[in-house]
């Protein structure tokens, strides 16, 4: 496991290193309209949760302050546009005693290149690492079932306590996204794209994340069928191989169609297919084991107000490469608002309800109510401040006590961009 994850850090760190090297190597070559940003960073906040671990019982009460640091370069204008950024946030949990701080590291990438003016090239760059020292203790059955505490396994029906056994288990984790693709406008109204796609999510948190790396393909035309309307159909094929648990196929075919009601108003429509196939592994690919058809889609109202926007969203999605092992569905219904008060403070808000459902059995089901409000305020050209509250009830469908928190963050970002560089056009 480690030597696996050691190699998907080399790799990771690797692809956006690669990608803003190439960025800059040919900017150097670039036209005179073209200029180079570099934009360092810095932000700080502070938040308080009433239910830092998100359990149903035995609630506490926390402050985390993050400290992240970060930088961000990048070549604009001409054919060629890339940037590339990394930061890393240094957590400090309070409400845990005599232990180190947690550490992320953020990487991203992206490069476009317009080969001629109607076909256009792109690469898309994300990584995580999580290297967190932090060990919790997990109460484990015979069975394998799993307990965040002592008290949580002993209020549990059927869990005798004399049987438990304790682990220490370490969060460290690896997520990295590369995407490369294509678009190609044939004519004025009619375009083609093409994309590819590899996720890897490993961890040495065996007990609670499975390593997978997924693959996928998709292939998409875009149709404006007036100057008011826009029709998409996709096709997407995803196969996620999984360390433990069987693997997964899911194949997509998507139809969206976005139409301009009035200068403010917009709606759009999905509805869609997807055919999920389980197979057990092995050397030939594996033996299908299980399969699941399902429909999904939605609608989306959007407006325009005097200085900002609003939502409204139903929907139900499929869920891939996330880590669990699991393929799931989710229903959202969520209304959603933003507006500019005066010059420098915006404010937004939105309210959703989530259910969640496990299509092959390895997740969890659950219906969430989430609501969020937040405030931001930039108070000198290169910083701004950021208030926000949010409010989230996870219920779960087994029977399980609920779950509610309340959290709310103070935090400000300065960021103080260089504008030239020595044999760079301003």
């Amino acid at each position: 496991m480690t030597r696996r994850m050691a190699g998907c850090v080399a790799a990771g760190l690797a692809l956006p290193a690669g990608a803003a090297a190439l960025t800059l190597a040919l900017a150097t070559r670039a036209a005179a309209q073209q200029r180079f940003e570099l934009v360092p960073s810095v932000g700080l906040s502070e938040t308080f949760s009433d239910n830092v671990d998100f359990v149903p019982e035995n609630e506490r009460s926390g402050f985390t302050s993050n400290v992240t640091p970060g930088i961000r370069a990048g070549v604009v204008g001409g054919k060629l546009e890339g940037t590339a950024q990394y930061a890393v946030n240094f957590r400090f949990e309070h409400f845990r005693e005599g232990e180190s701080p947690g550490v992320d590291h953020n990487a991203s990438a992206r490069l476009d290149y317009m080969a001629t003016p109607r076909w256009r090239l792109f690469l898309r760059e994300d990584f995580r690492l999580s290297p967190d020292p932090t060990q919790d203790l997990v109460f484990v059955t015979p069975q394998g079932q799993t307990f965040r505490s002592f008290e949580e396994a002993a209020r549990t029906p059927g869990v005798d306590v004399l049987d438990l056994r304790s682990l220490l288990v370490r969060e460290d984790e690896i997520r990295n996204q590369l995407r490369v693709g294509t678009d190609y406008d044939l004519t004025p109204r009619w375009a083609v794209g093409a994309e590819a796609l590899w996720i890897v999510n490993e961890s040495l948190d065996d007990l609670f994340v499975e390593d997978e790396q997924t693959y996928a393909g998709r292939l998409s035309t875009d149709y404006r069928l007036t100057p008011a309307d826009d029709l998409e159909l996709g096709l997407r094929y995803d196969l996620t191989l999984f360390e433990v648990t069987p693997d997964a196929t899911v194949v997509r075919a998507d139809l969206s169609w976005e139409r301009r009601i009035s200068e403010v108003l917009r709606l759009a429509l999905t509805a869609g297919y997807a055919a999920v196939r389980t197979r057990d592994g092995g050397d030939e690919g594996g033996d299908e084991v299980g399969d699941e058809d399902l429909g999904y889609g939605g609608a989306t109202l959007r407006g325009d107000l005097a200085q900002g926007q609003w939502q409204l969203r139903i929907a139900r999605e499929i869920g891939t490469g996330d880590g669990s092992g699991d393929v799931s569905t989710r229903d959202v219904l969520e209304a959603s608002i933003s507006r500019t008060l005066s010059p420098g403070l915006s404010a937004g808000g939105a309210l959703a309800f989530l259910r969640t459902r496990s299509v092959r059995g390895l997740g969890t089901d659950s219906d969430t109510v989430q609501g969020t409000v937040s405030l931001s305020w930039r108070f000198i050209r290169w910083a701004s401040a950021l208030v926000s509250y949010r409010y989230r009830y996870e219920d779960q469908v087994d029977g399980r006590s609920g779950i509610d928190e309340n959290s709310a963050l103070v935090g400000i970002e300065v960021l103080w961009p260089i504008r030239e560089m020595a044999g760079l056009a301003p």
